[in-house]
This record gives C-alpha cells, sequence and structure tokens, in this order.
C-alpha cells in the first residue's frame, strides 16, 4: 500500500488515513520523521540492526 494507489481516491484515501487531502501534508513531515528513524535502528523486517547507521539526510 501507498501514497500513489490511493491519492486520487478521496474515500480510500480517508478510509486509510482518517483525513482528507488538506490536511495530510500537515502530518506527513512528523511521519516520514518516525519512519527515518526506525530505519536507521530496524531493518526493513523489524530486526535491530548489528550497526545502526544515521538516516541518510535528504
Amino acid at each position: 500500500m501507498n501514497y500513489t494507489d490511493h491519492k486520487d481516491n478521496p474515500k480510500s484515501f480517508r478510509s486509510l488515513t482518517g483525513m482528507d487531502h488538506a490536511q495530510f501534508p500537515n502530518l506527513l513531515p512528523f511521519f516520514e520523521a518516525a519512519h527515518d528513524d526506525y530505519l536507521s535502528e530496524h531493518e526493513m523486517n523489524g530486526k535491530r540492526r548489528s550497526d545502526p547507521h544515521p538516516s541518510p539526510e535528504p
């Protein structure tokens, strides 16, 4: 599931996020930061990295 699959369907988008397109961009930076922090310490399968590395700079 990703943004592009649901961005053009307001009903589906609201069902998945609980918000509309106008609200979503306000929260996205916080979720992106949390996601980057998580991936800096965990692999995609959820295992902790044996050698954590910093998140890449945008």
